[in-house]
């Protein structure tokens, strides 16, 4: 029944995500045939400032798993951890969304992690980059102009207890073995340390800052007259990561991400500067995905290489 239920729920959630993409696409396409798509001037400089962002945001959020890890008394590397991080990675790619954890788990049970934190931790690092992506979104909803919403301080701040005492709950005894069960009892996790939770929460949130950063330097690049605020990029690029993420048929969010960043940006920078963005930045995003992959892999295997001295 469990199995069942959790299959329902990953259809319902697909089709909901597969509706709000169609209706975000399908509202703005019809300015394309009357809007002049605007002139391509690549301006390399903010294209290696988006570029450096990115990356920066994959040591952040490499830094956030580190401390979930500490917070079961599991110590790796940092240079060890990056190699697992970004390798482990590319495996979003593959549908199920599921080898990226699988092979997280691999990759750091041979780097001394114990099976079951090394699967946690990147289940907790999921849990953690949705919560404190519902916060950001519902942040920055004024500067996406959603329906024209406005957001009061109040609001905002219920936003913030909402996701922040979400991320708690991994602190509690009986919400962690909840989720081992969830698992079918592959692995029992033990309650993260305040601290642990509270550092990794941080590093998330600073990563969408960076992500959102990166989107707005790009824009930058690719369409330097396009009247894009930076909240706006932080909250649309959130939005549609989070959306991407919960769709579990979408490799690595692919065409849901960029749908919902297309519908997020058209009534922002014009529907046809959305159309050079958003393949933008996906090409943008998996470029440096790659290149962190294969530096990590490089410096890895250039240490393993060096002599040792024996004298």
């Amino acid at each position: 029944m469990r199995t069942w239920a959790v299959r329902l729920l990953q259809i319902l959630l697909g089709l909901a995500v597969i509706a709000f993409v169609w209706r975000s696409v399908a509202h703005h396409w019809d300015q394309l045939g009357a809007t002049d798509m605007p002139p391509l001037q690549i301006r390399p400089g903010w294209a290696v400032a988006s570029a450096a962002t990115v990356l920066a945001t994959y040591f952040l959020l490499i830094l956030a798993w580190r401390f979930v890890l500490s917070g079961w008394g599991q110590r790796m590397p940092l240079r060890a951890a990056v190699k697992v991080w970004c390798v482990s990675n590319l495996g979003r790619y593959v549908p199920g969304k599921v080898w990226a954890v699988a092979g997280m788990a691999v990759m750091a049970k041979a780097h001394g992690v114990d099976g079951w934190a090394a699967t946690a931790s990147a289940l907790v690092m999921q849990v953690i980059a949705l919560a404190t992506a519902v916060v950001v979104v519902l942040a920055t909803i004024p500067a996406l102009q959603i329906g024209g919403a406005d957001i009061s301080a109040a609001t905002l701040v219920a936003a913030g207890v909402f996701g922040l005492g979400f991320v708690w709950l991994l602190t509690v005894p009986a919400v962690m073995t909840a989720l081992g069960r969830l698992t079918g009892g592959r692995f029992s996790p033990r309650p993260l340390t305040l601290q642990a939770v509270a550092a990794g929460t941080g590093s998330a949130l600073l990563s969408w800052f960076a992500y959102g950063l990166a989107l707005w330097f790009l824009a930058r690049s690719v369409i330097p007259d396009a009247p894009l605020a930076l909240s706006a990029a932080v909250g649309s690029f959130a939005a549609a990561y989070m959306l991407g993420l919960l769709a579990i048929f979408a490799p690595g969010g692919l065409v849901v991400r960029e749908g919902v960043l297309f519908g997020l940006l058209a009534p922002l920078v014009g529907a046809g500067a959305a159309l050079i963005l958003v393949p933008a930045s996906r090409l943008l995003l998996t470029a440096t995905e790659v290149v962190a992959a294969g530096a990590a892999l490089g410096i890895s295997s250039s240490v393993s290489n060096e002599p040792t001295n024996l004298e």
